[in-house]
């Protein structure tokens, strides 16, 4: 039984695809890390889609931010971007703290490493908890052209504790706030988006 009091944000209006963004620039807020949205964004290597002879080209969401976090027909990107801008801002501001990718555990075993001892989590599921889909596809120019297909309604939150009850969440989405969801149906999401975490160590 435990909630941990982690600074909110919502990314709307101004950051309407960026979730990932705004997710953890409240975990970076939290540890006292004096940083905002825009500037994080700064960091975050974005780029758009491009479209030749009927064709979408683009990059992997694992390499980049597909698209912008300001304009709301763009995508997101994956938990290796976040992990690398991260790890940039730390290189650039001197500070001492790492970004661990956890998506190798299990949401009980991200609880109980991380949320019972007072570290809160980047945590990917989907907006309101919706089925995932399939979304558009396009060429991934940093993988020789392999077609690749957008897993829609990605979505990134801070989980912040844990009860009977479920799991609560910093919902950067809708002004949604302090959102408790239930847990299968949380893990259930959290499967679809490749059960990709991300925490953050001091060093």
């Amino acid at each position: 039984l435990m909630k941990i009091n982690v600074p909110y944000i919502s990314q709307m209006p101004k950051w309407p695809t960026g979730c990932e963004s705004v997710s953890t620039v409240m975990l970076l807020n939290y540890y006292g890390i004096n940083i905002s949205v825009d500037e994080f964004i700064t960091y975050l290597p974005c780029s758009p889609l491009i479209k030749s002879d009927g064709q979408w080209y683009g990059y992997s969401p694992n390499n980049n931010f597909i698209g912008s976090p300001y304009d709301s027909d763009s995508f997101g990107c994956y938990s290796n971007v976040i992990a690398s801008t991260i790890n940039n801002i730390v290189k650039d501001k001197q500070l001492s703290i790492y970004s661990v990718d956890i998506s190798s555990l299990t949401t009980n075993e991200i609880i109980s490493r991380y949320i019972m001892n007072g570290h809160p989590v980047l945590y990917w599921s989907t907006i309101d908890l919706k089925p995932s889909f399939y979304g558009p596809s396009w060429k991934l120019l940093d993988y020789n052209n392999k077609d690749f297909t957008w897993i829609s309604n990605e979505h990134c939150l801070v989980l912040v504790g844990a009860d009977e009850n479920g799991l609560w969440f910093n919902d950067p989405w809708n002004n949604n706030g302090i959102v408790l969801h239930p847990k299968p149906l949380v893990e259930q999401r959290h499967k679809e988006m490749l059960s990709m975490a991300l925490a953050i160590a001091p060093k």
